[in-house]
C-alpha cells in the first residue's frame, strides 16, 4: 500500500505545486503592502480605490481563516474533478488513491497555513500581538478536519439520497457553527475572544471526526469505483415526480417563440442561466435574513441607529455577497457556451440557423439579464431589504425619523453618482471576464490566474515609486481605449455590430467619462485618467462577446 499511496501523494504534488504559491501570495501579499505602505502610499491607494482603509473593522484573523478556507474549499474540489475522471484507469487500489489526494490536500493546506502564519507573525504583527490575538493550532486543526469532511462529502454525493441531501448542509453548518463558538465563550457574548488552546475535548471531537471522514471516503469512492454508487429509490421517484410536475408545468406555460432568436434565448436561459439566478436568489435571501438579524440583535441591547453600518455584518455580507454573486455568474457562464471536456462550441449554439451577429445578440441580453437579476436579488432584496424590513419593523416613528433623516441628507447627488460608477464597475467585470475566457484557448484561462502575482508586484512598485505608478496608469487608459477601439473596428469589419451601435458606443464614450472627470476629488491627472477611462470597458463587451462567440462557432 505504502508504493501507491507515494505514487499518487507524489504525482498530485508535483500537478498542484503551483496552487500553493498562489494560495499563499493571495494569503500574504495583500496583508504584506498594506503593512509596508508609507501614508502617502496609502493615501494614494484610497483615492485610487475608493476604499478608506485607514477605517477598515474587519477582523484579520477570522477573515483569514474564511478566505483560506474558500481557497482549500476550491482547489480540492478540482482536485477531486480532475481525478473522478481517471480513477477507473489508476492501477492502484482506493484506499490508496483516496489516502493520497488526502494527503495532498493536508499537505498544501498545512504548509500554506504555516507559512502565512509565520509571515504574519515576523512581518505584519510581530510576535506580543499576534500571540495574543492570532490562535494557530485550533484553526489549522479545523481546516485540516474539514478538507477530509469535504473529500467524504464529494464521494459520499456520488449516490444521490434525500437523507445525504439533508445532512451534509446540516453537518457543514453545524461545523461553521461550532467553530465560531471557540470564540464566542459564554462568559463574553458578542465579543472575539481568540481560541488560545484547544481543549482534550476539542481535540477528541476533531479527531473522530478526522478519521470517521477518512474511512468514509475511502468507502464511498470504492463503490464509486466500483458502479454501484446509484441514487436511492425514495430520491428516484422523487426526482421523477417533480421531472413530471415540471413538464406538467412547462406544458401548460409553455409559449411558441415568435422568432428563431426567442427559441434560441429561451434555450440558453434554461441551459446555462436559470441555475445561476436561482443561486443567487438563494444567496439574496441569505444575505436579507442574516442582515436582518444582526439589526435586531442589536436593537434588543438598546442601539436603535439608522445607520445600517451599526451593525458590522452589514459591511461584512455586503463585501462578501456581492464578491460570491460575481464568481457565480463568471464560473457559469464561463462554461455556458462551449462543453467544458473538449472547450468545443455547444452543438444548439453552434447549430442554430442564425448569423453571428443574431446569436451574439441573443447571448448579450441573456447576459445583461443575469447581472440586472443578480444585482436586484443582492443588493436590492439583500442588503436593502433587511434595512428596509428592520425599519419598518420598529415602527411608525422610527419610520418618520428614518425619512426625515433621508430627505435633510446632503450628499444624495453624490450618492447616486457613486451609485451609477459601481453598477457600471460591476457590469465591467463581469462582462469583460467572460468575453476575455470566451477568446482565449483553455490552457490559456487554467494559467492567466498566474498573473495575479505579477500585477500586484507591479502595484507595489507604483505605489511606492510614483512616478513608475503614474507610468502604468497611463498605460492601463491607453490599453483601455485601444482595445476598445480595435474591438469595435473589428466587430464592424465583420459584420457583427451596426452602425448604430458604434454610434451609441460612441457617446457613451463622449458622455460618461465627462460627466465623472469633475468627479473626482483629486487634482492628479493620471488618477483622473484612469478612474475615467475605465468606464470606457462598459462598452468593450458588445464588440468583444460579438467575436468571441463568431471565433468559437468557426474555429
Amino acid at each position: 500500500m505504502a508504493d501507491g499511496l507515494l505514487r499518487v501523494t507524489t504525482y498530485s504534488l508535483r500537478t498542484y505545486w503551483r496552487s500553493v504559491f498562489v494560495i499563499t501570495l493571495l494569503l500574504v501579499l495583500p496583508p504584506l503592502v498594506l503593512r509596508s505602505l508609507p501614508p502617502e502610499g496609502i493615501q494614494f491607494l484610497n483615492r485610487l480605490l475608493f476604499i478608506p482603509l485607514p477605517a477598515a473593522t474587519l477582523d484579520g484573523h477570522l477573515f483569514f481563516v474564511a478566505f483560506s478556507g474558500f481557497l482549500f474549499l476550491v482547489l480540492g474540489l478540482n482536485v477531486l474533478d480532475r481525478a473522478q475522471k481517471s480513477i477507473t484507469r489508476i492501477p492502484v487500489a482506493t484506499a490508496e488513491i483516496v489516502s493520497g489526494l488526502i494527503l495532498t490536500s493536508l499537505i498544501i493546506t498545512v504548509v500554506v497555513s504555516l507559512v502565512s502564519v509565520a509571515v504574519y507573525r515576523q512581518f505584519i504583527f510581530g510576535e506580543a500581538r499576534f500571540n495574543e490575538r492570532w490562535p494557530v493550532l485550533g484553526p489549522t486543526l479545523f481546516l485540516s478536519t474539514m478538507v477530509v469532511v469535504m473529500h467524504c462529502a464529494f464521494w459520499h454525493l456520488k449516490a444521490l439520497g434525500v437523507f445525504r441531501l439533508i445532512f451534509w448542509p446540516y453537518f457543514c453548518a453545524g461545523a461553521i457553527g461550532w467553530f465560531v463558538t471557540r470564540y464566542s465563550p459564554g462568559e463574553s457574548p458578542g465579543y472575539f475572544v481568540p481560541w488560545k488552546q484547544v481543549t482534550p475535548v476539542e481535540f477528541l471531537t476533531m479527531s473522530v471526526v478526522f478519521i470517521a471522514a477518512w474511512f468514509g471516503a475511502i468507502r464511498s469512492c470504492a463503490l464509486v469505483r466500483c458502479g454501484v454508487a446509484v441514487p436511492t429509490l425514495t430520491w428516484e421517484r422523487l426526482k421523477k415526480e417533480l421531472d413530471d410536475l415540471k413538464r406538467r408545468t412547462l406544458i401548460a406555460r409553455r409559449k411558441h417563440p415568435d422568432s428563431i432568436s426567442a427559441g434560441v434565448a429561451q434555450l440558453y436561459w434554461l441551459d446555462s442561466c436559470r441555475t445561476l439566478i436561482l443561486l443567487i436568489a438563494l444567496l439574496g435571501c441569505l444575505v436579507f435574513f442574516i442582515n436582518l438579524v444582526f439589526f435586531i440583535d442589536h436593537t434588543t441591547q438598546g442601539e436603535i441607529e439608522l445607520n445600517p453600518f451599526m451593525s458590522p455584518m452589514f459591511g461584512i455580507s455586503a463585501i462578501y455577497s456581492i464578491q460570491a454573486a460575481i464568481a457565480i455568474l463568471f464560473v457559469g457562464l464561463i462554461n455556458s457556451l462551449a462543453k467544458r471536456k473538449d472547450h468545443q462550441m455547444k452543438g444548439y449554439l453552434a447549430g442554430v440557423p442564425l448569423s453571428d451577429r443574431e446569436l451574439s445578440a441573443v447571448l448579450l441580453r441573456c447576459i445583461l439579464k443575469c447581472v440586472i437579476l443578480s444585482l436586484l436579488f443582492v443588493v436590492i432584496l439583500g442588503l436593502a431589504g433587511s434595512y428596509v424590513a428592520f425599519v419598518l419593523l420598529q415602527g411608525t416613528d422610527v419610520i418618520r425619523q428614518c425619512w426625515q433623516s433621508m430627505v435633510a441628507f446632503e450628499a444624495k447627488g453624490e450618492i447616486v453618482v457613486f451609485a451609477g460608477y459601481a453598477l457600471l464597475a460591476y457590469w465591467i467585470f463581469v462582462a469583460n471576464s467572460i468575453s476575455f475566457f470566451w477568446m482565449i484557448s483553455s490552457r490559456f484561462s487554467e494559467n492567466v490566474i498566474l498573473l495575479l502575482p505579477l500585477l500586484l508586484i507591479a502595484a507595489v512598485c507604483g505605489i511606492f515609486y510614483p512616478a513608475f505608478g503614474f507610468i502604468l496608469l497611463l498605460l492601463f487608459a491607453l490599453l483601455s481605449w485601444s482595445a476598445t477601439v480595435i474591438a469595435y473596428i473589428q466587430a464592424y469589419r465583420t459584420s457583427l455590430i451596426g452602425s448604430q451601435i458604434i454610434w451609441l458606443a460612441a457617446l457613451f464614450c463622449l458622455i460618461v467619462p465627462a460627466f465623472y472627470w469633475n468627479f473626482w476629488n483629486y487634482s492628479e491627472l493620471p488618477l483622473k485618467l484612469f478612474r475615467s477611462s475605465s468606464l470606457v470597458l462598459a462598452i468593450t463587451p458588445f464588440a468583444t462577446i460579438p467575436l468571441a462567440v463568431s471565433w468559437n462557432r468557426h474555429r
